[in-house]
């Protein structure tokens, strides 16, 4: 059986769509996308476009943190 860490270190986060990030988030897309506007900057430094369906993987992973959501 896996740690703990282990099952952390082996997991890879894979690109997420906004609408599934809502979800998780229990909120509907326009307000998940409100929540996001105070993050656009360091969004776009991670090229995420405003009017992109997907969030990279590293971008889920900024936005997971930032706004508190489990994925």
């Amino acid at each position: 059986m896996l740690s703990t860490f282990q099952n952390q270190q082996s997991y890879r986060m894979k690109a997420i769509s906004k609408q599934q990030m809502a979800d998780k988030a229990g909120v509907s897309l326009n307000t998940f996308r409100r929540w996001c506007q105070p993050f656009q900057a360091d969004l776009e430094a991670m090229g995420v476009n405003p009017n992109a369906r997907l969030l990279s993987p590293a971008a889920a992973k900024f936005i997971a943190e930032k706004l508190c959501i489990d994925l």
